[in-house]
């Protein structure tokens, strides 16, 4: 249980005047169920798409492509609350019987604070800005550190905690990789509603490599600062460190790659068709030079693999590459797939 205390004036609180000193102080309580509780009264219980409300009548919450709660509806379909948001949030007229509104996230407006929840911190719809710094600011130092999306609000989402965002079109494919590696413990990864991927459960039953594989997707992926993005296809596009649009072809680099940009955030491509990828293994693991390789190969995989490949090259950007074979060996070992073997772009003298 979660228990909050805010403050509110007893009067009015009128433009120009001093608000009265007298104040109440209201105790608002989140159970794990889902009920939210002020005082003594139950004013909703919360389930994943919407919520009963004080008289146990069901609602619907219907949101936008960015998670934005843009309708409320009964359970005959009947509209009861609309409302659209300019970029940054501020609601173009505010329902009085939502709660959660931009991003899913819940409206503080007493005593005109006009703020979003946004757990980690206050958003400012009015400005465009969080109340108080990100933590992370050191990796962005071009941005400034109270900035929403960095500046750009129809690109990008800023959900926290939560850093895999998979499309609705991809979630059954990559549904069906997380079975191949995690089998029955794969049905508890689930998607919010701003579409990212999150892990609800402990890992009981896991093996020991799908328990390795599990703790650095979950610490390095799921509950990074970084933004990630997961792709299914034969192409994306990318806005770059310059904000130069590009386009890049997975079949230009063996049917997978992963583009790295710290400030807009990871992108993950993959062709699903892929089953094998060309590879030039090192004569010696230690021996730097360039010449140092075998005649090429092609090795089986698939997307499941290449997936966890990818993500492979987020955990350790920035380390020896021979980090991401030892990763992707893990799931390899799982998938019953024969090891890696350090090849010209994944060793130790590679970054």
């Amino acid at each position: 249980m979660v228990i909050t205390r805010f403050q509110h004036a007893s009067n009015s609180v009128v433009a120009g005047k001093i608000p009265s000193r007298s104040r109440l102080v209201s105790t608002r309580y989140y159970y794990g169920d889902g009920t939210v509780c002020q005082g003594d009264s139950i004013i909703m219980t919360r389930f994943d798409g919407g919520y009963f409300d004080a008289s146990g009548r069901a609602h619907y919450e219907l949101a936008d492509y960015q998670g934005n709660i843009t309708d409320v509806v009964d359970s005959r379909g009947n509209i009861v609350s609309h409302t659209g948001y300019y970029p940054y949030g501020q609601p173009w007229r505010r329902p009085a019987d939502l709660q959660r509104l931009y991003g899913g996230k819940e409206w503080l407006g007493a005593d005109g604070r006009d703020e979003y929840d946004f757990h980690a911190r206050r958003q400012y719809p009015h400005l465009g800005i969080f109340t108080t710094p990100d933590r992370e600011t050191e990796k962005y130092y071009d941005i400034s550190p109270y900035a929403y999306c960095a500046g750009n609000p129809i690109f990008y989402t800023d959900p926290t905690g939560d850093s895999l965002y998979v499309a609705c079109e991809h979630r059954e494919t990559l549904n069906k990789c997380l079975r191949d590696v995690f089998g029955e413990k794969a049905d508890n990864f689930q998607y919010t509603e701003s579409g990212m991927l999150v892990y609800n459960g402990d890992t009981n039953g896991m093996s020991g490599d799908q328990k390795k594989v599990f703790k650095k997707l979950n610490n390095k992926i799921l509950t990074s600062q970084d933004k990630n993005e997961l792709i299914y296809g034969k192409s994306v596009n990318y806005t770059d460190e310059n904000g130069v649009l590009k386009t890049v072809y997975a079949s230009d680099y063996g049917g997978a790659l992963t583009v790295l940009n710290p400030n807009k955030g990871n992108t993950i491509l993959v062709d699903p068709s892929i089953t094998s990828v060309k590879v030039y293994e090192l004569k010696d693991a230690n021996n730097p030079n360039i010449d140092n390789h075998k005649p090429p190969i092609f090795i089986e995989t698939n997307t499941t693999d290449m997936i966890f490949h990818e993500m492979g090259h987020i955990i350790y950007k920035g380390k020896p590459q021979n980090k991401v074979l030892e990763f992707n060996n893990q799931v390899r070992k799982i998938l019953n797939l024969r090891e890696r073997k350090p090849d010209e772009e994944h060793n130790k003298f590679t970054f």
